[in-house]
């Protein structure tokens, strides 16, 4: 999978970028997570995850916003 995140709305139909030491995929049905660390207080973000197949195709992009705390 990847991940993106940035202060500006991500328009990308696939990651042109992706976050540093993400987990390697777990097995199907297992939960994971990853904290994304580094963030700027009271600062808007808006972060897209992709998964990827083995053939080299992404998924639709699932998107999300959150504002950092004071």
């Amino acid at each position: 999978y990847h991940i993106m995140v940035d202060t500006n709305p991500i328009l990308e139909a696939t990651p042109t970028s992706t976050l540093a030491g993400l987990p390697t995929p777990a097995a199907p049905d297992v939960s994971q997570s990853f904290l994304i660390q580094g963030l700027d207080p009271a600062t808007t973000y808006y972060i897209v995850l992709w998964s990827e197949d083995e053939a080299g195709n992404f998924s639709p992009g699932a998107s999300g916003s959150s504002t950092t705390g004071p």
